[in-house]
């Protein structure tokens, strides 16, 4: 079956991983306010994260949040430019040392608006089978102002990498670096098209943030996000078609939101516990997810 790829290609700061852009469109104005970030002693004792947030100096971050991402994405059909978002939530537990910060993210739900009529949905399998995410980040508080920085969260589906960062995607269903995530018995990871049909993929998503405190227990902000997605199959021929696909980090952003006691009580069973199914039936409070808008890929 002929090889099929999509990239999202959007550069990132420091990760080692190689982009090839050409004539890639201007970008649009930004949609997210552009973050600031004060020049601070990262060794002072200012106190970081929710500290400044909640003006109780006893308080951390460390606790149970919810990570709200919505990427934008502009994809080519013919002479026809669509917006294509992909949203998704993760339960993140950050343990805190001064402003250093250490997270655990899982992640709880995937999916994007239609294309072409169909939404591509990430089965409950699917996200039950992908291990939890080690990422470090930074926050500092200068003032009245506190910045959050994370570094590189990288995730795989369908495919296992040595060095995930550097090595190349697999180029066939046959290559012995694709991995059947979810156990169904198709190579790679099996994404749904709507009701469509399913295709057979291998990813490799990388991302970073960087935001600002916007009240307690709350970040907002944007981010960099470049995936890269080998097509290893699908379920009818629709399902195998890629389109050329460029990244629209104007209107990209995320919220990371405190979840547990001192922030957004999510805890709705009182176990002690804010759980995915709890984050993910709150989403509302959490965030207003972003209607697609074709407009903004004007340009493109």
């Amino acid at each position: 079956m002929p090889l099929k790829s999509l990239r999202f290609l959007l550069p990132l700061v420091a990760v080692a991983v190689a982009v090839a852009v050409a004539c890639e469109p201007a970008a649009e104005p930004a949609e997210f306010a552009d973050q600031v970030f004060d020049t601070v002693d990262a060794t002072a004792d200012t106190l970081p994260g929710d500290a400044t947030a909640t003006g109780d100096p006893s308080t951390t971050m460390a606790g149970t949040w919810a990570l709200a991402t919505d990427w934008s994405a502009c994809v080519a059909v013919a002479d026809a430019r669509f917006e294509l978002r992909s949203y998704k939530i993760l339960r993140v537990q950050i343990e805190q040392s001064g402003h250093q910060l250490h997270e655990t993210r899982t992640l709880c739900s995937a999916t994007s608006t239609q294309l072409l009529g169909q939404a591509t949905v990430f089965p409950t399998a699917l996200l039950q089978a992908v291990g939890p995410l080690q990422v470090d980040a930074t926050v500092i508080a200068s003032g009245a102002s506190t910045a959050y920085e994370s570094s590189a969260e990288i995730q795989l589906y369908g495919v296992k990498l040595n060095q995930p960062f550097a090595d190349p995607m697999p180029d066939h269903a046959g290559d012995p670096q694709v991995f059947d995530t979810d156990g169904d018995g198709k190579p790679g990871a099996t994404l749904l098209i709507g009701k469509l049909c399913q295709i057979y993929v291998a990813i490799r998503a990388v991302s970073s943030l960087q935001g600002m405190w916007v009240g307690p227990g709350r970040f907002e902000g944007a981010g960099l996000h470049d995936v890269d997605q080998i097509t290893l199959g699908g379920s009818s021929a629709f399902c195998e078609q890629a389109f050329p696909t460029y990244p629209n980090q104007p209107h990209s952003g995320f919220a990371l939101q405190r979840v547990d006691q001192g922030g957004l009580d999510l805890d709705a069973d009182k176990d002690g516990d804010v759980s995915c199914a709890e984050i993910v039936s709150a989403q509302a409070k959490i965030v207003t997810w972003k209607k697609a808008d074709d407009s903004r890929c004007k340009g493109f």
